[in-house]
């Protein structure tokens, strides 16, 4: 892991130097570590996203990520870039589902497929149905508290140190 966050770092540099600018670095939010994993079945006719946020509540889970999960949908409901909305309302594997907990809200992406549509995913929203069931892994964080707010006056939401 850590030849790969050096390798992407010096292909950064390396590109920045090639024109002449001074590299960049990501802003990184260190000193967190994984407090607890929990391992969740969502049922028939659950609804995703509605049923995590229920979690995250329950359980006090402020700052986390989910992980992965698999299993199936009967209807699935996503966005992305520049918000168009997707609405699939036939059966769906999920082949991903993961993301990230900040301040208790998720942040949250999706991809699913079926023989006819292929792939296809987006920015998880509500109205995305259990078909048989769902299993979920999420971990809770412990550490710096983090939250999405402006990084500049009337910019995008971004990830910071609450």
């Amino acid at each position: 892991m850590m030849k790969t966050i050096w390798l992407a770092a010096l292909l950064a540099s390396g590109l920045a130097a090639q024109n002449g600018a001074t590299p960049k670095l990501p802003k990184v939010f260190g000193g967190g570590a994984v407090e607890e994993v929990l391992w969740v079945r969502l049922d028939k006719g659950d609804d995703v996203l509605n049923s995590l946020e229920a979690i995250f509540k329950e359980k006090g889970i402020h700052d986390g990520a989910v992980l992965n999960a698999v299993g199936n949908l009967d209807a699935c409901k996503f966005h992305g870039v520049g918000g168009s909305m997707t609405a699939i309302s036939e059966p769906l594997e999920i082949l991903n589902l993961a993301g990230m907990i900040a301040d208790g809200k998720p942040h949250l992406h999706v991809i699913v497929s079926n023989k006819a549509l292929g792939a296809l995913g987006g920015h998880l929203e509500p109205g995305c149905r259990v078909g048989a069931q769902i299993e979920v892994m999420i971990a809770r964080f412990k550490g710096p508290a983090m939250t999405r707010k402006p990084a500049a006056p009337g910019g995008a939401s971004a990830l910071q140190p609450k």
